[in-house]
């Protein structure tokens, strides 16, 4: 099962006595783990000189092989090569003079190359196909530890009792959620940078910087003011307006939380998680204004 977040009875992040956020490991929540998220996004420039390294070595590769493309045994080739070889260096210079023997030499030495081409090409696929599997891995690292990372410290999504996050998601909520809004790509100095996509598949923009790229909270901002649900994912501000329900502006109505509850059952019986997660954060929203 993928981490999520250990939480205190108030709601927030719960964390060790250095000061590192600790996630629950199982379902049950009795293994824990402290992890030190800016130890991991520390990682992200050693992976990616890595994998940089290896995209190199599997270029350089897949460049040789096309000196052997049409070669399919190798092996054979590579036999009837060394025998013509020898019989090359055995034969007279008389011998030569024979047409029929120099075409024969040249017809077994033709197949011999072929045979070790092959061959060649084999063992290259081979390597091809392990470097490529290995960049897959490490790419699925990078984009964890720079992505997840920007949720885990982003204002919508973390905070204090003082300086609540913007919204009610959790940040693993939020990344599972909003991950595909984000790629990581090479920028224009050769460097790893986490970008934002709208729903359309567009690069988002930087609305304080024209005509550059949004940053990650830049990002965020947009595609939550365009996120359907938004209303539903919203913390209400101290003070504001945001509760629903009673005359003073605290928690909603008893019916209001039962109601919600049945629809959340019902969206998760049908397997509409989108729905089930929107009613499960105004669930939360309505207990926490209660309290």
């Amino acid at each position: 099962m993928p981490m999520r977040l250990k939480l205190n009875d108030d709601g927030f992040a719960f964390v060790s006595d250095d000061g590192h956020p600790v996630y629950l490991l199982d379902d049950e929540g009795k293994e824990e783990q402290a992890v030190d998220v800016p130890a991991l996004y520390t990682k992200v420039p050693a992976l990616t000189q890595e994998a940089t390294k290896y995209r190199k070595q599997r270029n350089e590769v897949r460049d040789s092989l096309k000196l052997f493309e049409g070669v399919e045994d190798l092996a054979d080739w590579k036999t009837k090569a060394e025998q013509a070889i020898e019989t090359v260096q055995n034969l007279k210079d008389k011998e030569l003079v024979d047409a029929g023997k120099v075409e024969q030499i040249k017809s077994a030495m033709k197949d011999a190359h072929a045979q070790e081409l092959r061959e060649i090409k084999a063992s290259y696929d081979t390597k091809i196909n392990e470097m490529q599997g290995s960049l897959s891995n490490k790419d699925g690292k990078i984009y964890d530890l720079m992505v997840k990372s920007n949720f885990h410290k982003s204002p919508f999504f973390s905070g204090s009792e003082q300086n609540p996050p913007k919204t009610i998601l959790l940040p693993d909520i939020a990344y599972k959620y909003f991950k595909d809004h984000f790629k990581v790509e090479e920028g224009d100095n050769g460097d790893l940078v986490t970008i934002g996509y709208d729903i359309k598949g567009n690069q988002l923009y930087s609305p304080k910087r024209p005509g550059e790229l949004a940053d990650f909270d830049e990002s965020m901002q947009q595609i939550i003011n365009s996120y359907a649900g938004k209303d539903d994912i919203m913390r209400p501000a101290k003070g504001g307006s945001g509760a629903t329900g009673g005359s003073g502006g605290g928690v909603g109505p008893k019916g209001e939380i039962e109601k919600l509850e049945a629809d959340y059952k019902a969206a998760m019986a049908a397997g509409n998680g989108k729905v089930a997660i929107a009613l499960k954060n105004r669930i939360h929203r309505l207990r926490m204004d209660a309290r």
